[in-house]
């Protein structure tokens, strides 16, 4: 009787840890990791990027025709009179945003490495609780 007692518990128990490992997720997914001050600071990693690459292609292609570059339709002013960006800078843009894009998808992974853990072992005690469960009432 006891051992049954405590199969039927497995069983349980396995449920719950199933049970938890649906709630997880929501509990600790991205919102709760990534803010919106790191949406913000991803978004101008990725536009200072853009900027960069776009004005160093444009300076390139130009110099390769020998005429001055033109500026982009969404050019800002402030980047009329600089030099092309060096490969340092362009780099140091990448690195940023590439760090940013890292947090994002860790932000976007947050608590599903737990939930499958606890669905796995929950699915193991509730198949382990069952089972014997099953065995022990009919050697009974």
């Amino acid at each position: 009787m006891q051992a049954r007692s405590w199969c039927l518990g497995a069983l349980v128990f396995g449920a719950l840890l199933v049970a938890a490992s649906l709630v997880i997720p929501w509990l600790l997914g991205p919102r709760t990791v990534w803010t919106e001050e790191k949406a913000q600071q991803h978004a101008q990693a990725a536009a200072k990027l853009h900027s960069l690459a776009l004005r160093r292609g444009q300076a390139e292609a130009a110099r390769q025709a020998g005429k001055t570059p033109a500026l982009p339709p969404h050019s800002h002013a402030h980047h009329d009179d600089e030099p092309p960006p060096t490969d340092d800078q362009v780099a140091d843009a990448r690195t940023q945003f590439d760090r940013t894009k890292t947090e994002l998808q860790q932000a976007k992974d947050s608590g599903r490495t737990t939930a499958m853990v606890l669905r796995g072992v929950g699915v193991l005690c509730a198949l382990c609780g069952g089972g014997g469960y099953l065995l022990l009432r009919r050697t009974q």
